[in-house]
């Protein structure tokens, strides 16, 4: 499957009009999120997995978490797909360093890999 299609359904859509069409609903992302805290980096909990995705003025893509409020516009480059039940595929890294989010664009390939 192409980047910027998604199986929905049985039939392949566009990642943008999927979530032009499901703004706000709630989402996981993969690779899980990591933590800059006291100079380490560590995975996100669980709670903090929760997001929802709108687009901006501009038409572009912006993820908001559910729990911290933390939110990043992203771009639709940076989505490799979507997953049912809930999975939002990224091709970057998000990173809690305090209160801003980091992204982080990840080699081809390392898409969903889990790095230790």
């Amino acid at each position: 499957m192409a980047d910027g299609d998604s199986a929905q359904g049985g039939s392949k859509m566009n990642i943008r009009q999927f979530l032009k069409k499901n703004a706000g609903r709630r989402l996981r992302v993969r690779p899980l999120p990591r933590v800059i805290a006291q100079g380490k980096i560590r995975e996100a909990k669980d709670h903090l997995n929760y997001w929802a995705t709108e687009i901006d003025a501009d038409g572009k893509l912006k993820i908001r978490n559910l729990a911290s409020g933390h939110s990043k516009v992203i771009g639709f480059d940076n989505v490799h797909e979507f997953r049912e039940p809930d999975f939002l595929l990224l091709k970057a890294q998000l990173i809690y360093d305090g209160d801003n989010l980091l992204v982080e664009p990840l080699p081809t390939g390392y898409w969903g890999i889990p790095r230790k």
